[in-house]
């Protein structure tokens, strides 16, 4: 699950989905977009359908450059995580299923090569 902020632009979303779009090219499969606020589908609605389904991890990567109240409070308790915690596990019907909340990206130091290439007007968007 690819999630981002969202907003009343639709820039966000547009963002996200193209994000969640090019994993899928990439090969990964069930990939979803979710939305914390302002957007849809909500974390909650797209939580709730993966858990439903027969899957047994699910793995929740929030498109954020840094944490902050969303991705240390809301989400979390969205995705049925308490305290901050990046793995957990839960039970649906039976079934273990396996919570991974990933890091934000702005964590990443691939993500300053990106920035390096846009201060250069190498790349462009």
């Amino acid at each position: 699950m690819v999630v981002g902020h969202g907003s009343r632009l639709p820039y966000n979303k547009e963002t996200v989905t193209f994000q969640a779009d090019q994993l899928t090219k990439m090969g990964y499969e069930n990939v979803r977009c979710a939305f914390n606020e302002f957007d849809e589908p909500t974390v909650e609605s797209v939580f709730n359908e993966m858990i439903s389904q027969d899957v047994d991890e699910i793995i929740v990567l929030p498109l954020f450059i840094s944490l902050g109240a969303h991705l240390k409070n809301d989400i979390p308790k969205k995705i049925r995580l308490a305290d901050w915690i990046s793995e957990d596990s839960l039970v649906h019907d039976g079934r273990s299923i396996t919570v991974r909340y990933a890091a934000p990206i702005g964590s990443d130091p691939r993500l300053t090569d990106v920035i390096a290439e846009k201060i250069m007007g190498r790349w462009q968007a």
